[in-house]
């Protein structure tokens, strides 16, 4: 399995296992990634996470903004024939 460190507090920092940065450029995709990592130990409802994250849009959009999040984390950590992301 890979090793991944993540930098929470300050700016966000995200290294891979040759403590490379491996750079998120989305702001979105960062939030929802800063989320699950810090709450680890729970389960994640999607519309229970949307309204957390995105309160202040609709629900189409929080809905959007979610499942492009998602798709841009599942491309950044499913690298090589380890995926960390399933």
């Amino acid at each position: 399995m890979t090793t991944w460190t993540v930098k929470l507090l300050g700016r966000f920092q995200l290294k891979d296992a040759s403590n490379t940065p491996q750079p998120i450029r989305n702001q979105d995709a960062i939030k929802l990634l800063t989320y699950l990592l810090y709450y680890h130990q729970r389960s994640h409802p999607c519309n229970q996470v949307v309204e957390i994250l995105w309160p202040h849009l609709d629900e189409i959009k929080r809905r959007n903004l979610f499942q492009t999040s998602l798709e841009l984390l599942h491309r950044q950590f499913c690298v090589a024939e380890h995926s960390v992301i399933t």
